[in-house]
């Protein structure tokens, strides 16, 4: 008969478990949980998931007087992983990110053996396993509800908004904020999940014998419906070699059921892929030879990774340090494609960055162990039951299946990812594991409970910094400047390595004496975006705003700054331009005609904006159409061949009034739009023009040949292009502009109406792994001439990534700020 104090010791451990549990399941099914996990007061409660395994760990040893092995290689795996995050924590740049996240693999390592404790009877493998199913159903239930309340229905309403315009928009799954990021924050995590949880689901259909049997079917195809909403490329790839390796296991045991299951298999993933056009846009891109703008950021992610791990090959650069050195290590070819990023895109790469070559032995340990465990439970040579082995089998497919998803994308920093990854892990293990039982446990607990201290101390201040910064920023919404400045001034105090304090001072302040007129903040704002630098050297982010704000009083300074910045970033917009301004200020105008000149040369429609009507600017005007032509020119002749600086060339020609010139350069280099516009503005109409409803630069131009229908023709090209119905005051400028046109070239040149905005660093905080602040925006405002910034762009085209165009400019910049 068990004893009072065996009971609660039992009834203690399931408390913890239960509170793990219930941590992991709001995590999983918390809309934007990955992004809510880095505010306040979120963390705190990531933090405490994270000691639950440990403490959950300790106490079973504790209480049961042996510490269980994981048995097999899996336990040398393990001391490879605490190994690596020591050594990389030591060497690691920033070591209190390294630390930081270190803590929280230790938490994930200290899951796995727990949850090997727990499993030693099959019925909590089986209870396991159910509950996650269950959690599986609502996690695919939730996403699909969120899904379509949040992000369908809200297109939709755009959509028949645009009917009643006469405008055929269509749901677009190319336009990522379309594709389904519920509950996880993005497309790729809910992906990732589902590759996890619809074989989990199968295997539960397969396995069960009872009614609820058709409750897992009915997730399986719920789920399916979930992966298309994703969009998810990877994701797809995945769940082909699920199928492939599926089909196989069937045919070993079931040859009949295997040519079934082989059809049904195929036909499932080619309606999938056919339905999918993200997928076969992707295709056709590659089948060309068009890398795709996603493709590239692969790439510039890979090689960033690649030249990280080859800097400290040993070592890693350090759990935590991708976002803090990511611009250090960027290459030049990547262009703006990639300006900043907080993981790699790869779990290869991501482990070979931060890691080293210790990363790379963890990845290849891992895939050995399940490789090995699949090929094994194939031969037969595991010894399962028929019951046992059909949820093995399922599970397995999907962390091979989740092994295609990797490559493509860094998911071990989303708890209800890696929670799933650590539960199937120790659910195979214990099917085959013979572990070793150390009975000298007294040392483990007391080792696990000064880790426990030793972290908890550590983690206090942090925490601290964090509310005091949370606090701090409510101040801010709240106009209470002061308190503002002094909880974050502490928070920085208190955890001075942390760059996102002092960075949101130096902006917050720069900002507010820039568009309040309070010039007394601006000495502030410099030195809390120095002190930013000082914690941070290879964020462009602090050396392009403290360059601004020095750019009226030190103009010597700012242009040390601007260089300092283009070194990061020479492909950011508006860099080029204050660095020129700041030579200008300086009187040094050959300089700053120079940098104005590589400014448009990677920006073409800069140099259409109305900034150049400035007295300022006006004087240089001429000198910088002058250089761009001369580069022009000397890039053609070059490269002959080469159809982007012809387009340009011929657009510049244009906008300068020399149709003749233009006319040359666009009847070998021009697009259609480019020749249209040229005949357009030569001869105020048009000979053999064929509109199309579906281009908003083609009722754009309706709009200047049919006067009486002006007003609908703007609201549906201005739908078009940005799929929001047009500001009245906009359309009103537009039309009055229209009106006080003598001919289409002078309205398109001279008349147009102004845009005027300050671009967002909308990844700012979420690269910065903090969301309780404010969303900077750059000091700089831009003014774009509207019609050609809307419905024109491709008369002045402007690459994303191009290698050719930033080996071609990248000489010059060089030669300028060296």
């Amino acid at each position: 008969m068990m004893n009072s104090d065996t009971t609660s010791v039992n009834s203690q451990g399931r408390l913890i478990a239960m509170l793990l549990a219930g941590c992991y399941a709001l995590f999983t099914l918390t809309p934007n949980s990955h992004s809510l996990m880095v505010t306040w007061s979120w963390v705190f409660l990531v933090q405490m998931t994270l000691l639950f395994p440990l403490i959950w760990l300790l106490w079973q040893v504790g209480s049961q007087k042996r510490f269980l092995s994981l048995g097999g290689y899996l336990d040398w795996l393990a001391i490879v992983i605490i190994l690596a995050l020591l050594i990389s924590s030591i060497f690691a740049q920033f070591h209190n990110q390294a630390i930081w996240y270190s803590w929280m693999a230790l938490g994930y390592l200290a899951a796995l053996y727990a949850l090997h404790h727990y499993l030693t009877t099959i019925k909590h493998k089986e209870k396991l396993l159910i509950l996650q199913g269950y959690l599986n159903l609502a996690f695919i239930t939730i996403s699909l509800i969120l899904w379509v309340s949040l992000t369908v229905l809200p297109e939709l309403a755009i959509i028949n908004y645009a009917k009643t315009l006469g405008v055929q928009l269509g749901f677009n799954f190319s336009i990522l904020e379309l594709r389904n990021w519920v509950p996880l924050g993005h497309q790729n995590y809910v992906a990732g999940y589902l590759i996890l949880a619809i074989p989990l689901l199968v295997g539960l259909f397969l396995w069960e014998k009872n009614s609820r049997r058709w409750l897992w079917l009915g997730g399986v195809v719920l789920g399916l419906v979930d992966l298309y909403t994703t969009q998810s490329r990877g994701g797809w790839l995945a769940m082909g070699v699920i199928a492939l390796l599926g089909v196989g296991v069937v045919a070993i045991y079931r040859r009949r059921q295997a040519y079934l299951l082989l059809i049904a298999s195929t036909v499932i993933l080619v309606l999938f892929g056919l339905a999918s056009p993200r997928l076969l846009n992707s295709l056709q891109s590659i089948i060309q030879g068009n890398g795709g703008g996603e493709l590239d950021y692969r790439l510039i992610n890979w090689q960033v990774g690649s030249q990280m791990g080859m800097s400290q090959p040993f070592t890693g650069v350090g759990l935590g340090n991708v976002p803090l050195l990511y611009q250090k290590f960027l290459p030049i070819w990547g262009g703006r494609e990639s300006e900043l990023a907080y993981q790699l895109h790869s779990t290869p790469a991501q482990l070979w960055a931060e890691m080293g070559i210790w990363g790379i032995v963890i990845l290849l340990g891992a895939i050995a162990w399940l490789i090995i465990y699949f090929v094994k439970l194939m031969l037969g040579k595991l010894s399962l039951n028929p019951d046992q082995s059909i949820l093995t089998y399922c599970l397995c497919l999907a962390l091979l299946g989740y092994g295609v998803v990797s490559f493509w994308d860094f998911q071990l920093d989303n708890t209800p990812i890696t929670g799933t990854l650590v539960i199937y892990v120790a659910y195979l293990n214990s099917q085959v594991s013979t572990p070793r039982s150390f009975s000298q446990s007294q040392g483990f607990v007391l080792g696990g409970m000064g880790l426990i201290v030793a972290m908890l101390l550590w983690l206090l201040p942090i925490h601290r910094a964090w509310l005091l910064s949370s606090q701090g920023f409510t101040a801010l919404n709240e106009d209470k400047i002061p308190e503002f400045v002094d909880n974050l001034t502490w928070a920085h105090k208190i955890a001075p390595w942390q760059p996102y304090y002092p960075y949101q001072l130096g902006w917050n302040l720069g900002n507010i004496a820039l568009t309040s007129g309070n010039p007394p903040l601006l000495p502030d704002a410099r030195n809390w975006l120095t002190k930013g630098i000082e914690v941070s050297p290879y964020w462009e982010f602090g050396y392009s705003n403290l360059a601004w704000l020095w750019l009226v009083e030190n103009p010597q300074q700012a242009a040390v700054n601007f260089q300092a910045a283009i070194r990061l970033l020479p492909s950011k917009r508006g860099l080029f331009y204050g660095l020129g301004l700041s030579w200008l200020n300086q009187g040094e105008t050959d300089k700053a005609i120079q940098a104005m000149t590589l400014e448009a040369l990677r920006d073409p429609l800069f140099i259409t904006s109305p900034i150049w009507r400035s007295p300022q600017l006006q004087l240089l005007y001429n000198q910088v159409t002058d250089a761009m032509l001369e580069n022009y020119t000397a890039f053609l002749k070059a490269n002959p061949e080469a159809s982007y600086w012809g387009q340009c060339r011929g657009s510049l020609f244009w906008w300068l009034g020399d149709f003749k010139n233009a006319q040359k350069d666009f009847n070998r280099y021009g697009n259609s739009l480019s020749k249209t516009i040229l005949e357009l503005s030569q001869n105020n109409t048009l000979t053999n023009f064929s509109p199309s409803d579906n281009l908003p630069e083609s009722l754009a131009i309706q709009a200047w040949l049919q006067p009486q229908q002006r007003t609908e023709l703007l609201t549906q090209a201005w739908i078009l292009a940005t799929r929001t119905p047009i500001p009245e005051v906009k359309l009103q400028e537009l039309l009055a502009s229209l009106s006080n046109s003598s001919n289409f070239y002078e309205w398109l040149t001279q008349k147009a109406p102004t845009l005027e905005y300050r671009r967002q660093r909308l990844g700012f905080n979420l690269v910065s792994r903090q969301l309780d602040g404010v969303d900077p925006i750059d000091f700089l405002t831009v003014v774009e001439n509207l019609p050609l910034s809307q419905w024109f762009t491709s008369l002045f085209p402007t690459f994303v990534t191009s290698p050719e165009l930033e080996s071609t400019l990248q000489p010059l910049r060089e030669k300028l700020i060296s």
